[in-house]
């Protein structure tokens, strides 16, 4: 994939930040930038991600499902009584 080139507008002291950053890291600004996009884009699809599954979770179980857990836990008793028997 090739790379674009963009222009964005940002607050002085953050770009004075990275300036001395990127200076610190051995790196060009731009690699810098790339980087924290990327890290960025990454921990909010990883949060996004974590409430889609922790919303799954916390539904109520439909009563189909309940039904099935009830025949599950009915079987795995009748499971173990035969074996202990």
């Amino acid at each position: 994939m090739g790379n674009i080139k963009t222009a964005i507008s940002m607050d002085e002291g953050l770009f004075h930040k990275a300036e001395e950053l990127s200076k610190k890291m051995d790196i060009p600004r731009s690699r810098l930038f790339q980087f924290a996009l990327s890290s960025y884009i990454e921990q909010y699809e990883n949060i996004r991600l974590l409430k889609m599954i922790n919303d799954s979770y916390s539904n109520e179980a439909t009563a189909e499902e309940k039904k099935l857990r009830k025949a599950m836990k009915d079987y795995h008793r009748k499971i173990i009584k035969d074996k202990w028997q």
